[in-house]
């Protein structure tokens, strides 16, 4: 939907950035003497739960607890205002690209996140958790937990500073908002087996989300897998994840056994703190000669470098971690082809969804997060599927290879796309779409209702 430019008391709202299921993310800015201007995001409360007391408590408790955080690795809250008996909070805006969308370029072009800076937006993310794990006020601790890292909440700036964002369901001894006993919050595909079992959870819980995050940045994959929440549950709590170094062999054992501690079930079998695993990190690509910096995490995002190719990597101290026959990656059209008629895959954009496409036979290809977010909202879904209209149909074809990784896809049945039978990647768990399975699960969901 277009976003018309409006203001917001002092500040102009420019375009949406983001949506939720209760709030937005704008880009705005503020003016002063002298031709001041400065660009800022405004995040608030969406009209139809303004009104909605629970929600309100947990927005200003998020704001109130953000407002307490100022470290480098952390975005700033600079207000917390109120307009027309809406909330909103002006926070800093980040130019550049959360790990989600890095992730999703890199499986386009079929090229890995390099291991050195993988590791290295890891560590800072550990440096900006240790400060928030520490934090006390007045002398006493807060006991904060973030309770939602995830690819979607770590973003990397233009300039290659990496910030850690939303705190709107963390656990802190401030908050007035409580989570009821057997409510989860946060995200299960990077929930700890504590936070899943609604145990106590400290530091370590957001640690085990970290560890998570640092196995998809290294092969693309989440380590654990299952069809529906209770099964994905279940993995989490008793599955063991594949070794890295099976899914990405330029990975070394040094940078595969961090990931592996930081994904042990029980709390205490994982690093004692986020210092731990950042010390670990850091001594892992000193070791191995890697000086990843600022500047390289900002070539990462700008100019979207990759390894071309996944280098066998030799392990031994001062050797590097992989940082040769680099290229740039486009965007549009994509090198990702399609599995039914073997043309190249576009990029449509609906909101703050991007879906990969084919403009010749109008099908989707979707990732696994991707199809996890949007079928819980066919309707975004079918705004990606009238996005590509086809403009020629090739005959029905079986198998196919899948646009991320070549594997060959078979048919599968996907229940909560209202049991319709799509075609899946066994290997990364992708899904394709046909032409006109988009509106047939939104005729469905038209008659559930």
């Amino acid at each position: 939907m277009d976003f018309t430019p409006t203001d917001l008391g002092k500040y102009r709202l420019l375009e949406r950035i983001g949506r939720g299921g209760m709030a937005e993310v704008l880009l705005a800015q503020v003016e002063g003497p002298g031709g001041f201007q400065k660009k800022l995001a405004i995040k608030r409360i969406l009209p139809n739960f303004a009104s909605d007391a629970e929600f309100v408590r947990m927005f200003l408790d998020e704001a109130r607890l953000a407002a307490l955080l100022n470290h480098p690795n952390i975005v700033q809250i600079f207000e917390l205002g109120e307009h027309d008996g809406a909330y909103y909070v002006a926070m800093e805006h980040v130019d550049g690209s959360s790990l989600r969308a890095l992730c999703r370029r890199a499986a386009i072009v079929h090229r890995p996140i390099p291991v050195a800076h993988a590791a290295k937006i890891v560590s800072l993310v550990c440096e900006g958790l240790a400060y928030a794990h520490a934090l006390r006020l007045e002398g006493r601790p807060l006991e904060l937990v973030h309770r939602d890292i995830s690819p979607e909440n770590i973003l990397v700036s233009a300039s290659g500073a990496v910030k850690l964002v939303d705190f709107g369901v963390a656990k802190a001894a401030i908050c007035s908002s409580s989570t009821q006993a057997g409510t989860l919050k946060g995200k299960v595909r990077y929930m700890a087996p504590e936070q899943i079992r609604c145990e106590p959870i400290d530091g370590r819980a957001d640690l085990f989300a970290l560890g998570v995050v640092f196995f998809e940045l290294l092969t693309g994959m989440l380590p654990f897998q299952g069809d529906g929440t209770i099964a994905f549950m279940d993995a989490v709590l008793s599955k063991t994840p594949l070794p890295v170094e099976r899914l990405r062999p330029d990975c070394p054992p040094a940078v595969a056994r961090i990931v592996e501690r930081a994904l042990e079930k029980r709390p205490e079998a994982r690093f004692a703190d986020c210092r731990s695993m950042q010390r670990e990190i850091d001594q892992c690509l000193l070791a191995h000669g890697e000086l990843i910096g600022a500047h390289e995490l900002a070539e990462l995002v700008g100019s979207a470098s990759l390894v071309e190719e996944s280098p066998k990597l030799d392990t031994a101290p001062g050797r590097r971690l992989g940082m040769q026959a680099k290229t740039e990656i486009v965007l549009r059209p994509t090198r990702a082809r399609c599995p039914r008629c073997r043309r190249d895959l576009s990029l449509s954009r609906v909101g703050a969804v991007e879906i990969d496409g084919c403009h010749q036979c109008g099908g989707l290809w979707l990732d696994e997060g991707e199809l996890q977010e949007l079928s819980n909202h066919p309707r975004v879904l079918l705004a990606c599927a009238r996005r590509f209209v086809p403009t020629q149909l090739p005959p029905p074809a079986s198998g196919g290879l899948c646009p991320r990784c070549a594997a060959s896809i078979e048919p599968f049945q996907y229940d909560s796309l209202r049991g319709i039978e799509l075609d899946r990647c066994p290997r990364c768990h992708g899904v394709w779409l046909d032409h006109g399975e988009a509106e047939v699960i939104d005729a469905r969901l038209d008659q559930d209702a």
